[in-house]
């Protein structure tokens, strides 16, 4: 099929799992994929590397003698594409005849951006209350006839287990917390599914389904399927409900709710002594906030996002409050930022993209004030803020 580069959405890189020997070569390729997960060969992929050297036919040389600890990205560059995979060694320090551990147990991340601020499509509430909505209307009382595991590190029971465990039950009910999706199952027991890094959910007939590797598949009685792909670091756990209350305990009242009032967050706000950024990204205060939303909400409320906390004054915090609760609402209205659809047809996910103000989009006028949107990288983090609009402050 023909594709133009507008419509790429991901590059996706092989091999996404690798124990390397120091010194030794692997080859890697690249696929694109569309904004369906239709895959795409590419030509004239351009390869990089943090650490060591990489041939014109995309073989890469580990280098010897590789401490323990080291990171190494490996990068894959087509047109307005960029996808990495990082590799943390987590063996002893290598020697000569030792091998260079950079298994999946670790951190094994793939991501996409498009511009040159770039960033991970990292799903967070507007988007997992995306998912959710849509589940509720598409697979409300649909059985689950069939079970597949590809991965049986994204479950936390034996692959035969699950699959014996939720084969045969409905759908009754679907729920959220925070960035985790939660399945209720007709059998008492519940699904708890957290995406983390490029994790997705696709609906789709077998012959609609994504072109990339599917770590569980939950057939469904209506001929359609749940795929989940991209679940390097994401999960889905079968668990019971007393376990489900112990697993999200740790999670704050979530933002969107009638109890989180002003009152509630400037409770929430006392005493902290971290920054603002911080604060909103800690999912024991709001749940569900990450990176783009955080910076999304400071720039709503004319806050910038590394002043301290605890130290706003009552006005602020209200407007922090009012840009909070109205940013994740618009959000979650048109669907969140992420356009991996949901389904064939999907023309809800995504459409808030267009309405970010500030994330994402370095170098770029503020459309308030018409200043350059600043970057700043704290603790390996980006920050994004209107360096006028948004003064620094404290």
């Amino acid at each position: 099929m023909t594709v133009t580069v507008a419509e790429l959405h991901r590059l996706m890189i092989s091999p996404e799992e690798v124990t390397l020997a120091a010194g030794a070569r692997q080859t890697f390729t690249a696929d694109a994929a569309d904004y369906c997960g239709n895959k795409v060969s590419v030509p004239n992929v351009r390869w990089s590397a943090s650490h060591g050297t990489f041939g014109a036919d995309g073989t890469f040389t580990v280098p010897a003698g590789t401490e323990s600890g080291a990171a190494i990205t490996i990068i894959a560059e087509y047109q307005n594409l960029t996808s990495s995979l990082w590799f943390s060694c987590n063996s002893p320090v290598p020697t000569a005849n030792s091998h260079l551990c950079l298994p999946a147990p670790v951190a094994v991340c793939a991501w996409w951006h498009a511009t040159a601020g770039g960033g991970v499509a990292m799903p967070e509430l507007p988007e997992m209350e995306t998912y959710r909505r849509l589940l509720e209307q598409h697979c409300q009382r649909q059985v689950i006839v069939q079970a597949e595991v590809g991965r049986a590190k994204s479950l936390n029971l034996p692959a035969a287990d699950f699959a014996q465990a939720v084969q045969g039950t409905a759908c009754t009910g679907f729920g959220r917390a925070g960035k985790h999706l939660i399945f209720t199952l007709a059998n008492g027991l519940c699904l708890l599914n957290h995406l983390m890094l490029d994790g997705a959910l696709f609906y789709s007939t077998a012959a609609e389904a994504p072109a990339r590797t599917r770590q569980v598949v939950l057939h469904l009685g209506n001929g359609r399927a749940l795929w989940w792909t991209g679940l390097r670091l994401g999960w889905l756990h079968l668990v019971s409900t007393a376990e489900l209350a112990q697993r999200l305990a740790g999670l704050g009242l979530d933002p969107l709710a009638g109890g989180f009032t002003p009152e509630h967050l400037a409770h929430l706000l006392q005493g902290r002594r971290g920054r603002l950024k911080a604060f909103l990204t800690d999912q024991r205060f709001c749940p569900g906030v990450g990176n783009c939303y955080a910076d999304e909400i400071c720039w709503a409320a004319q806050l910038h996002p590394l002043r301290r906390a605890g130290a706003l004054p009552p006005p602020e915090q209200f407007r922090l409050w009012q840009a909070l609760r109205q940013t994740l609402a618009a959000a979650v209205d048109l669907g969140g930022y992420t356009e991996t659809p949901f389904m064939p047809g999907d023309g809800l996910s995504g459409g808030y993209l267009p309405h970010l103000q500030v994330y994402d989009r370095a170098g770029e006028p503020c459309r308030r004030c018409g200043a350059g949107i600043a970057l700043t990288v704290v603790s390996g983090r980006k920050v994004f803020c209107c360096p006028v609009c948004q003064p620094a402050g404290d």
